[in-house]
């Protein structure tokens, strides 16, 4: 069998969705395969496993209107080409992006079947409906709640494939307490130390919690944030923080390679989504022992059940509340709590099952 896994881009913001699909392909021993990368311009943001085929279409090659639709047969016409000359069997899509592009090609390959990997809600136009409807297609959502969306939405079966890392390679990989810091350069030993992590952008909220730390009572212990993250919000961000007078408090460590192994460094973590389709820092945050305050967002609800630290979605009145009652906590406890309810045993278990299942299928 040969699979062929697709990706829109690759650099910082892609991160979480390569870990999730180069985890799949590590289940697929026995078979050749090759990844794809299909925009330009991307600095790689993780190893891929297989043959590395970079396309270096434009945006507007794959997705653009008018002149630039008329190209889009030639590009499909390369593909197609080099899925043929290869016998792909296996299409593994990253998103409705690449669905929109690819999935018209699966009939023409005898024999071929495409699952299509959603990482978090989108918009859907009526002509995907009739796309994703192929009985070609099998479409996987990372989370229950994103897969009760898709169902919805589709109005077709949709599977459920939480993503879950391998609990005991990943606590191997990470560094204590001391090390972490010291591999981000902080030297406040006397201030509790938030953490959030993620890409700077509006949807992941870090505004929320920047306007909130600017609530905080005067009688709060020392603090600090730490935002491991890059994107197109950090200007606004920093403005945000001297506007709040909280700038001495926040630092910006920008992107991390390395981010997955450092989450010890931080006292609690702090997620403020406004929408997820996974939330894959929650799982790496737990599995290091480190206590989480998110968004009740039902994709959250759905791994921490009543261990959760909930705080209502958009309101930054509610993360300062939330923020101040940190200091109250047994946090040792809630951590303990929290990784019970995550099972993190029981989800990769569930997860490498379930995968290996579809691509033996």
């Amino acid at each position: 069998m040969t699979i062929v896994n697709i990706m829109w881009s690759d650099g910082e913001a892609y991160a979480s969705v390569h870990k999730v699909h180069n985890q799949i392909l590590s289940w697929c021993a026995g078979s050749e395969f090759e990844s794809w990368i299909l925009i330009e311009g991307a600095s790689p943001c993780c190893k891929e496993r297989g043959q590395i085929k970079r396309w270096n279409f434009s945006s507007r090659q794959i997705r653009g209107r008018n002149f630039w639709s008329l190209l889009r047969s030639s590009v499909r016409d390369k593909l197609r080409r080099r899925l043929a000359e290869i016998q792909a069997s296996l299409l593994l899509l990253d998103g409705i992006g690449v669905a929109r592009l690819v999935v018209p090609l699966v009939e023409t390959l005898p024999g071929a079947q495409a699952v299509v990997m959603f990482h978090g809600r989108c918009r859907l136009k009526p002509s995907d409906v009739t796309l994703l409807s192929s009985r070609h297609v099998q479409i996987v959502a990372v989370s229950e709640a994103l897969a009760t969306w898709l169902r919805e939405e589709l109005n077709r079966p949709v599977l459920a494939q939480r993503f879950a890392h391998n609990p005991q390679q990943y606590r191997a990989s990470l560094l204590v307490k001391e090390e972490a810091r010291q591999a981000l350069g902080y030297h406040f030993h006397d201030r509790f130390l938030f953490g959030a992590i993620g890409r700077l952008a509006s949807e992941k909220g870090f505004d929320l919690v920047i306007s909130a730390l600017g609530k905080l009572p005067v009688s709060t212990p020392p603090w600090h944030l730490l935002i491991l993250g890059e994107g197109a919000e950090r200007v606004n961000l920093e403005a945000l923080c001297v506007r709040y007078g909280v700038q001495d408090h926040v630092s910006f460590a920008g992107h991390r390679p390395d981010a997955e192994q450092l989450y010890k460094a931080f006292d609690t973590l702090l997620i403020p989504s406004r929408q997820e389709g996974l939330g894959l820092v929650l799982q790496e945050a737990i599995l290091s022992g480190i206590p989480v305050i998110c968004s009740d967002l039902s994709v959250f609800r759905e791994q921490l059940k009543a261990s959760g630290l909930y705080v209502s979605t958009g309101d930054s009145e509610a993360w300062s509340r939330a923020i101040t009652s940190v200091f109250n906590y047994n946090l040792s406890s809630v951590a303990t709590s929290q990784y019970e309810s995550l099972d993190p045993d029981l989800s990769w278990n569930s997860f490498r099952d379930g995968f290996k299942q579809i691509l033996q299928t």
